[in-house]
């Protein structure tokens, strides 16, 4: 094992009171607290037993564990060592063998699916109820609103949305169900353990001061709710948090930088706290390491500190890929032959090249162009370009284009519901699959069925059913004239952006996702799909056809994929060679979130604001470029003379992290 640095060894003999732990990308920290314990042990005598390493993902716990192993730390000789989750799980279990909490099932790993079809069921009942209009409340969106609150420990009495004010009723019903099931979610674990100790005696002098060391790795990404766990678990401890301000990326799941920079000091009063920086990285040499310090310093909120290569002969670069072409493809095209070149010239293992982007619309052009050259890659967290819902939706659309005046088939049946309200067109489900099965039977056509429902709608009494009846049927029938126009038609690409534009397919994603981030990365997604389907040039049936074939994994081996994923979903881990394509503004940075949408309506939780929204976008481009330990490779575009929207402006990232 190479010799400790100087700020190492400063932290692993730290004695006195808490310490605050600032490590850059790459700086050992994991080594760095392995030494700090094994010096703790063995040289200070201390009992491993009374201390605890809280981590946020599994993988930083096994690599912990690893770290100790490899130091001659297992066993019973070994500190706790788990995630916040497992350690609040293994609590719930013991609190109810106690029966300090009641006895239930946990809806987690692959019994997770429960929760999201009781979210379902719930705001199928509260539709059914008329408590909400059909069709206005996600699901998903549901589903991460009420992990915020219970993030955040806001119960459903107290919760609140800026946004939508129907999803607090879901939150409030959906709970009722979940009790009712005597079920707990995922999200549950933390603030049961919180409620326990702050309001069971016997169990707060148990667990709360027991311990002599508390650590806390990745400080950074902690909401409400673990902030006050740590907070309950230290009492008496020394503690030692690690992380980095730089690296606070979720904000939106409630992680603040004030924790690290602020709170942290003023959590725990009984004992001084003194701060450490681990500022030299071993993950990259001084290339990578000035660029992302050029672009993070200019954040005017964060404690200052180098990033510095620890390896000053280190190899690493930074490659920009530029393109002044009004063609969008090409500079994508130009990055997928280095990426190919990469694989098959320089024999670099497919698994050691990521691609990352801020959201997963900004990967879409470069997947079309990897599917182009014979890249085999998977998507981590989501799906290929042409498989996310909002293109299926188009998808279908073009379906039942094509199949206007055929006879109803089960699979047009399928196609013709999946559209019928999207947008929200508030048509019922029931109505419409009832007549829609009876259509099938008559053997009806599409164009057949909605005038046979124009003449049973009484316009007097539903003028509102009638008139969008009429506009629907307007838009297949003028869509299909096009497409079977005998002078040949419009090709695939052109007609799905006719009918988004005359259905407001971009309007239904900010009715029902607001106006942020959601609605615009589904509406930028759709658009890079319709520019992909009129770059074919085909026409609908043969484009259809074209779509059956596309595979992104071309059948190759998971060794032989590389893998596309966002910035969000990279945090801890490392690879050779980093691309991001499409930096450009408004996808990186996209500065359309301005904060949290859930609070706490009675004031009880007060959570800091979250960061000024450059900041944020800054730090996620920080964390793309110090994955990569060999090179980044970065594509963007110049606008044209003729057009200058903001997707063709090149990221101001570029140029900070170029001008020193």
């Amino acid at each position: 094992m190479p010799k400790p640095t100087r700020e190492q060894l400063a932290i692993i003999r730290h004695t006195g009171g808490h310490a605050r732990v600032l490590a850059v990308a790459g700086s050992g920290k994991t080594t760095t607290l392995g030494l700090r314990i094994q010096h703790l042990i063995e040289k200070k005598g201390e009992n491993p037993r009374q201390m605890r390493v809280l981590t946020f993902n599994r993988l930083a716990s096994k690599q912990f564990t690893a770290k100790l192993s490899g130091l001659d730390i297992k066993g019973k000789h070994a500190p706790f060592v788990s995630t916040f989750h497992s350690f609040a799980y293994q609590f719930v279990q013991m609190a109810m063998r106690n029966g300090l909490i009641p006895e239930g099932e946990f809806w987690i790993g692959q019994s997770e699916e429960q929760c999201r079809l009781l979210v379902l069921r719930t705001i199928k009942e509260l539709v059914k109820k008329k408590k909400i209009p059909e069709g206005h409340v996600d699901v998903e969106v549901a589903l991460e609103a009420i992990s915020l609150w219970k993030g955040a420990l806001i119960s459903p009495d107290r919760a609140g949305h800026r946004s939508d004010p129907y999803l607090p009723l879901v939150y409030k019903h959906f709970e009722n169900q979940r009790k009712g099931c005597n079920a707990y979610t995922f999200d549950d674990f933390i603030p049961l353990v919180v409620d326990v100790l702050t309001t069971d005696e016997k169990m707060h002098n148990v667990w709360c001061g027991r311990l002599n060391h508390l650590i806390v790795d990745e400080y950074q990404d902690v909401n409400y709710g673990q902030q006050t766990l740590i907070e309950l678990l230290g009492r008496g401890a020394e503690v030692m948090v690690v992380g980095d301000d730089d690296q606070t990326i979720y904000e939106w799941r409630g992680a603040r930088p004030e924790y690290i920079l602020e709170q942290f000091t003023t959590a725990f009063p009984d004992k001084p706290t003194k701060t450490y920086t681990l500022s030299r990285s071993f993950r990259f040499g001084p290339k990578i390491a000035e660029f992302a310090y050029n672009a993070i310093r200019r954040n005017g909120r964060r404690m200052q500190k180098k990033l510095e290569a620890h390896n000053k002969r280190k190899k690493s670069n930074v490659f920009l890929i530029e393109s002044t072409d009004e063609n969008r493809e090409s500079v994508h095209h130009a990055m997928a032959i280095e990426l190919k070149r990469l694989i098959e010239k320089e024999k670099v293992p497919p698994s050691e090249i990521w691609v990352l982007g801020r959201m997963y619309a900004q990967l879409s052009i470069f997947e079309s162009q990897c599917l182009a050259v014979g890249i085999p890659y998977k998507v981590l967290g989501g799906a290929p370009f042409f498989k996310r819902s909002e293109v299926q939706k188009i998808l279908d659309y073009l379906r039942v284009v094509l199949a206007f005046n055929d006879p109803i088939t089960p699979a047009i049946e399928r196609h013709f519901m999946s559209i019928a309200n999207t947008p929200n067109r508030y048509l019922k489900r029931s109505f419409l699959g009832g007549s829609l099965k009876k259509a099938r039977r008559e053997g009806y056509s599409i164009r057949y069925y909605l005038q046979a429902l124009l003449e049973v709608i009484d316009p007097k009494v539903d003028k509102k059913m009638d008139r969008t009846i009429r506009d629907l049927s307007w838009v297949l029938e003028k869509a299909h004239s096009y497409v079977s126009n005998k002078k040949g038609g419009m090709d695939a690409g052109q007609v799905m952006k006719w009918i988004a534009i005359n259905v407001d397919y971009e309007e239904h994603f900010r009715n029902y996702y607001g106006e942020g981030e959601d609605a615009f990365e589904r509406m930028e997604t759709l658009r890079n799909f319709t520019d992909f389907a009129q770059s074919l040039g085909l026409k609908p049936k043969a484009f259809l056809e074209h779509m059956k074939t596309l595979d992104s994994r071309q059948g190759a081996k998971e060794e032989a994929l590389i893998t596309m994923t966002t910035v969000h979903k990279t945090k801890g881990l490392e690879f050779d060679y980093v691309f991001i394509p499409s930096c450009q503004e408004g996808y990186m940075p996209c500065l359309l979130e301005e904060s949290i949408a859930v609070y706490d309506t009675k004031g009880a939780v007060q959570e800091a604001a979250p960061s000024e929204a450059i900041e944020s976008e800054r730090r996620l481009f920080y964390v793309a470029l110090t994955r990569a330990r060999k090179a980044v490779y970065i594509g963007t575009k110049y606008p044209t003379s003729e057009k200058n929207e903001e997707s063709s402006v090149p990221s101001r990232f570029i140029l900070e992290m170029q001008a020193g």
